[in-house]
């Protein structure tokens, strides 16, 4: 049996972590010997780890000291996967490298990023490229994008779309878990929904800006956003503007993955006004849910999402604005809207990128 070893320290992080997950989750069962590199604190919180073959660090991520332990941790194996781009710059004992890249986002805004993480980004995607025999991403505009920004070969990229977990993210949900929902997170009777970190590149700025233009219109409906918040001070600097809208936008922070069905069931639908997306995970688990969706109009979410979604132009307020209202007010768009995703949401599963994860390792090695 060939030996897979995968960093899976960046497993409990939105996103990333749930394709790691779900990823480990099914190759737990596939025709390699599977050891991961995991912190010791995520333990507690990924109970199924302690099934697995394990190797323990407390390195953190993007750290020197990753780059001096993880060669040292790597065992003699036939394959090493990182699922994202910290890879190891120095040699390691596997026989093969496979690295994830997901998109590119540090380096198409690398003017925008403090001086030492704008090289550090730039050093070690452009070093996961090269040092990689195989590079996986998650759709074809990312492909085009790792091209552009590395000079990478084409041949060595392998587009492999992320699945939905249906047991989890489903369409029918009893009465009586919605209501707890509803009422331990006190949401609004109607409200739209973000789900991400609130991050410069989820333009949650421009999504409040045109929710200050809707309150005029519509005052009875609210504004929900999960997720972390970051150092991104932009879209604070929105409501200190607009005080009034504190009474209509409603930060939950981070909650718990048990609750996020129910939270995506209650909205009316979900907006993701992203300048730069991957893939787009959180819609893809909105539709599952049978809530409609509103994504921007760039990057990878057309591709991904085609008429599934309702589209705006992301650097346009007005525009969000509009398309929000459109979205209230026709009854009968929304509801084809709502088949229409639920019917998308079905051509995704994690059984079948497990599947095709399992190809190219089998292939690669």
């Amino acid at each position: 049996m060939k030996e897979l070893c995968i960093d899976a320290r960046m497993s409990m992080n939105s996103g990333i972590g749930t394709y790691i997950r779900n990823i480990v989750k099914h190759l737990k069962n596939g025709p390699f010997k599977v050891k991961l590199i995991l912190h010791p604190h995520l333990l507690d919180l990924w109970p199924e780890a302690h099934s697995m073959d394990l190797i323990l660090t407390s390195a953190p991520i993007y750290s020197m000291e990753e780059q001096i332990k993880l060669p040292f941790l790597i065992p003699k194996c036939d394959i090493f996967w990182s699922p994202h781009y910290n890879v190891p710059l120095l040699p390691i004992r596997a026989k093969k490298r496979v690295v994830t890249l997901h998109d590119v986002n540090h380096l198409f805004f690398a003017k925008k990023l403090p001086i030492h993480k704008k090289y550090y980004a730039k050093i070690v995607i452009r070093s996961a490229t090269q040092l990689s025999d195989c590079i996986i991403t998650s759709s074809t505009f990312s492909k085009e994008e790792i091209i552009k920004f590395t000079k990478a070969k084409k041949e060595k990229i392998e587009v492999i779309y992320h699945g939905i977990d249906r047991s989890h993210f489903k369409s029918n949900f009893e009465p009586e878990y919605l209501k707890t929902i509803q009422i331990k997170y006190n949401l609004p009777s109607k409200f739209f929904l973000f789900v991400g970190t609130l991050a410069p590149h989820k333009n949650i700025a421009r999504l409040l800006k045109a929710w200050n233009i809707l309150s005029n219109t519509h005052p009875d409906w609210h504004l929900v956003l999960v997720g972390k918040q970051t150092n991104d001070v932009e879209w604070k600097q929105v409501i200190l503007q607009n005080p009034s809208l504190k009474e209509k936008i409603h930060f939950l922070g981070q909650i718990n993955d048990l609750d996020l069905p129910g939270i995506y069931h209650l909205g009316f639908a979900t907006i993701l006004p992203s300048l730069y997306e991957g893939f787009g995970l959180t819609p893809l688990e909105s539709i599952s849910c049978a809530t409609p969706i509103i994504l921007s109009n760039v990057t990878s979410l057309p591709e991904i999402y085609g008429s599934s979604a309702i589209y705006i132009d992301p650097y346009n307020e007005s525009d969000i604005a509009q398309k929000i209202e459109k979205m209230i007010l026709d009854s009968k768009s929304y509801s084809q809207l709502k088949q229409i995703g639920i019917e998308k949401s079905q051509q995704f599963s994690w059984e079948s990128s497990v599947t095709k994860h399992i190809h190219l390792l089998t292939r690669l090695s």
